[in-house]
């Protein structure tokens, strides 16, 4: 079946006299057709990129004696047949101004008259075998020199040169250059179109140099060959690739990466760059090179180092492969293999044999692979694919190569796409392009356009066009494709059932993902060996892993405390209800020690949340990633947020219950300084236990102020900090622990503000307690206030110190921060209430307060004499001397003592005490 693609036949052109004009340094020649006047350049392009290997069959004697027979064939691999496929038709649709694939191309080529003579040469995957065709097809033009020069045909000895130039006329369809045939044959070389591995590029590339005839490659990769003499391609360097792959594990949020790679140009450059690009994305590279004496020594180094994630450089895929399964290192759920330029693996006609295949097609199940991504580019797929069709199409290849006998008897399969098809058609096209524009009017020959290799080569670097690979462009100073608008391709392959049948396995494959930079556009979820999206860890379960955990006696102690904080605080709570009309409670005003009491529950309920992330299994065994806890970072927020709750809820309730401990007594010695420093303008005035509030409200916004920024803007959360010094053969830590840590560096500057404004309210207290010293004790608990406060001092002045240097371990940390939580309430309350309870039973004498009254008086400006009237305290103001003020108590004194005796100090209606003055001014306590 003919191509139907779009064949441009130019018009026959008869045999016809014919001259050349030549230029010295040139290998492209003019040929003027004296007949019509009409000329045209022409120059020969040599292939030298490998597409078969020679296999050797020995059949082995047999009974009658017959001698064993050693049989070479040819083995052609289809991908590098179609790459060779590719040079050939973009030759032909140069050479025939055919804009079929690139409609634009004839325009493009508009008044050109330059025209290819495409010659392919096997260069059989190796830099000896390749060098060696480059040699033998500048031979061959020598030898046809020599034979033009002598006016001679070639001789019996040169019938091989002969059957080749008679068949090159008869097969080739572009018509312009059938009569021209025997002129191209002296041709050199003017450029090569050259080998698909650096390494074979690195050779041939460093002859075709010294030759000065310009290489070109579509497939060759490797940085090294960049700034080679006479070199370019139309690909860009492995450098690129690599980086891709390293923005690709870094999506996946994979840290560690083996690399097996061949020990060649490619491989080792591919390695070096993958190295580089790990080192900036933050992926540790473990590296193992081998060559074919040293496939299994790596293999088995491989599989000890319990790398999951394993990117292959390869060029013998299958003894790589094969080795592995071997091992048991891919094919098996927890290894992920990306083989790179593996593009085979996802064609349609991909196939392996079932019956010496089998462990290959297993170990490719869920293997992925990364290649340039070319934008599909539909014409020039159905030229690939019309060329397995068309007989006449095949001819013509077959007739351009220099042994055309390897084709005997051969059919060519089904075309697939491979990674680099597209570059290598881009590549023969930039070479006919380069040579259209050339412009030698500078060089002073009257030859203009027949140009030398290095005015060719400078040219070839300014050339720019739109291929099939997208824009080339060639970065002068390397000869290197630039990189912009390129992409890769990450796809994976599975084994299909339904594909497969009982003489091969077949594949399916889909695209993962498409990079262009730092971009990734995704398309179907990377499906693993087990056929789930899931992905496997990047190593091994961490062995030896010490978590520091807080062990369970560790937190019943705790509770423990906190228990006793909360019962002591119910008890004295109850106690103080109950007892409530009892002198000594009420004169200590028991709203006020009822929410001391309050704040000393909550303060204790701390210990419980306070637990919780030392406890915490969070981050541990498959979702324990120790990478994600260097710093500050905050990682995985959802399996952490209990934990998140537990560290700020342990910050509110000892903060909010410590300020509502302090405030209580705030208030309780506010309410008795304010009615020593009641003025003589003041007339009647009732402080309440509301107004007695003010410095619990205070203290209580200040604080909830704080806490609340502190949890909108700078919250604590849970992370597991790493010991360091401790680490297992991946670098991975191998101790850690779980810690409440500031979400920003603000926390502690929000965190010294509370303590400032709390030390603020400790030292309010300690002023008015010395204010009130000269009070009875019942009233202004002066003594056990300061007893309390150094209690609480000394407590934070010791535990601090031995907080921050027991910080590392949660253990030490929680149990000692719990005893000075327990020692810090209990001492308050136990210091505040055990002399209360003490003097529950005790009739408290009233001398003892006229004598406290009476110095009380004795000491303000203002003196003041005590009395009684209607059950009230009353302090008459004046300036009568101490002994009218002591004289003044006594008429009262037996009244006193007789409501003492009675049990009504106060009014028992309202429970008021007042202190009155001379002007008739009274201060009420209720």
């Amino acid at each position: 079946m003919a191509a139907s693609f779009g064949h441009h036949q130019p018009p026959q052109n008869p045999p016809s006299t014919t001259r050349t004009t030549t230029r010295d340094g040139s290998r492209v020649i003019r040929v003027h057709d004296s007949k019509d006047g009409t000329s045209f350049r022409l120059g020969k392009l040599v292939g030298l990129q490998g597409m078969s290997s020679t296999s050797t069959i020995k059949t082995p004697p047999n009974a009658n004696g017959t001698t064993a027979i050693e049989t070479t064939t040819r083995v052609f691999d289809k991908s590098f047949l179609y790459n060779a496929v590719a040079s050939f038709i973009a030759s032909k649709h140069f050479n025939e101004r055919n804009g079929y694939i690139l409609p634009h191309l004839p325009e493009l080529l508009k008044g050109c008259d330059f025209y290819f003579d495409y010659e392919y040469r096997d260069g059989q995957w190796s830099g000896r075998e390749a060098t060696n065709q480059l040699i033998q097809a500048i031979e061959t033009a020598w030898s046809f020199q020599r034979q033009t020069a002598n006016h001679s045909m070639p001789q019996e000895s040169d019938n091989h040169t002969q059957t080749t130039l008679q068949r090159q006329q008869q097969n080739n369809k572009t018509s312009i250059l059938r009569p021209f045939q025997a002129d191209a044959q002296a041709l050199e070389p003017f450029a090569i179109y050259g080998a698909y591995w650096s390494s074979i590029s690195k050779t041939v590339a460093t002859v075709a140099g010294g030759l000065e005839i310009p290489y070109i490659t579509g497939g060759s990769t490797s940085a090294e060959l960049d700034g080679m003499d006479m070199f370019a391609r139309t690909v860009v360097t492995n450098d690129v690739d690599a980086r891709a792959a390293m923005v690709y594990y870094h999506s996946l949020g994979v840290t560690q990466v083996a690399i097996i790679f061949i020990k060649d140009s490619w491989g080792i450059n591919y390695h070096a760059s993958l190295s580089k690009y790990g080192a900036q994305f933050g992926v540790k590279v473990n590296s193992f090179a081998y060559d074919v004496h040293s496939i299994e020594k790596s293999i088995i180094d491989l599989k000890k180092s319990q790398y999951r994630y394993i990117f292959a450089i390869m060029h013998d895929w299958k003894q790589v492969i094969r080795r592995a399964y071997k091992h048991n290192i891919i094919g098996r759920p927890e290894y992920v293999w990306i083989g790179a330029e593996e593009k085979k693996w996802t064609g349609s006609a991909f196939q392996l044999d079932r019956n010496t295949e089998e462990d290959l097609a297993k170990a490719l199940h869920g293997v992925g692979t990364i290649n340039l991504y070319f934008e599909p580019m539909h014409r020039f797929n159905v030229a690939m694919d019309a060329f397995a069709f068309d007989s006449e199409l095949q001819q013509e290849f077959v007739a351009a190569q220099a042994d055309p006998h390897i084709f005997d008897n051969y059919t060519f399969p089904q075309y697939d796409p491979t990674g680099f098809t597209n570059s290598i058609f881009d590549s023969v096209m930039a070479l006919g392009i380069a040579a259209c524009s050339i412009d030698n009017s500078s060089s002073g020959s009257n030859d203009t356009d027949l140009f030398t290799g290095d005015e060719f080569h400078q040219t070839l670097l300014q050339t720019e066009f739109n291929g099939v690979s997208g824009h080339v462009q060639f970065d002068p100073s390397t000869g290197t494709r630039t990189a912009g608008g390129l992409k890769h391709s990450i796809e994976y392959v599975l084994l299909s059932d339904g594909r497969s049948d009982e003489n091969a396995f077949r594949f399916h494959s889909n695209m993962v993902a498409v990079i262009h930079d730092d971009n990734i556009l995704n398309f179907h979820p990377f499906v693993y060996h087990d056929n789930t999206t899931v992905r496997p860890p990047a190593l091994p379960p961490i062995e030896g892993e010490v978590l520091n955990l807080l062990p369970l006696w560790a937190q019943i102690y705790g509770y423990l405390l906190g228990g006793l904080i909360m019962m002591v605080s119910i008890g004295w709570f109850v106690w103080v209800c109950v007892k409530r009309s009892v002198f000594i409670v009420r004169a200590s005003q028991p709203f006020f020690l009822c929410q001391l009491c309050v704040g000393t529950f909550i303060m204790g309920t701390a210990t419980i949340p306070a637990s919780f992330p030392g406890a915490s299994l969070s981050f541990t065994h498959d979702t324990y990633n120790p990478l994600n806890h260097l710093g500050h970072t905050h990682q995985g927020a959802e399996q952490t947020k209990g934990m998140d709750v537990a560290c700020m809820s342990t910050l509110w309730l000892v903060v909010v219950g410590f300020t509502i401990s302090f405030s209580a007594l705030s208030s309780k010695i506010w309410r008795l300084s304010m009615l020593m420093e009641l003025g003589s303008a003041m007339r009647h005035h009732l402080i309440t236990v509301k107004q007695s509030l003010k410095p619990f409200y205070i203290s209580m916004s200040v604080n909830v102020v704080l806490l609340l920024c502190i949890t909108i803007f700078t919250p604590l959360r849970y992370q597991r900090v790493l010991v360091q010094g401790n680490v297992d053969s991946f670098g991975r830590p191998l101790e850690s622990y779980g810690t409440c840590q500031p979400a920003a560096s603000g926390f502690y500057y929000l965190l010294a503000v509370i303590l400032i404004a709390n030390v603020a309210g400790i030292l309010y207290v300690i002023r008015q307690a010395y204010v009130t010293r000269d009070l009875p004790a019942a009233f202004s608990d002066a003594t056990s206030l300061s007893l309390a406060v150094l209690s609480l001092l000394e407590t934070l002045i010791v535990g601090t110190p031995l907080l921050v240097v027991v910080q590392g371990d949660p253990t030490t940390y929680y149990l000692v921060a719990s005893s000075m939580l327990c020692l810090c309430c209990l001492g308050m309350l136990m210091i505040l209430f055990i002399p209360k309870y003490n003097k529950r039973h005790y009739k408290h004498r009233l001398q003892s307060v006229v004598n406290a009254m009476t110095r009380v008086a004795s000491n303000r400006s203002d003196q003041s004499v005590l009395s009684r009237t209607s059950g009230n305290i009353n302090l008459n103001t004046g300036a009568p001397s101490s002994r009218r003020m002591r004289e003044s108590f006594i008429p009262s004194f037996s009244a006193i003592s007789r409501a003492e005796g009675s049990g009504h100090l106060s009014s028992s209606a309202t429970g008021v005490m007042a202190i009155r003055r001379e002007d008739g001014s009274t201060a009420l306590l209720r």
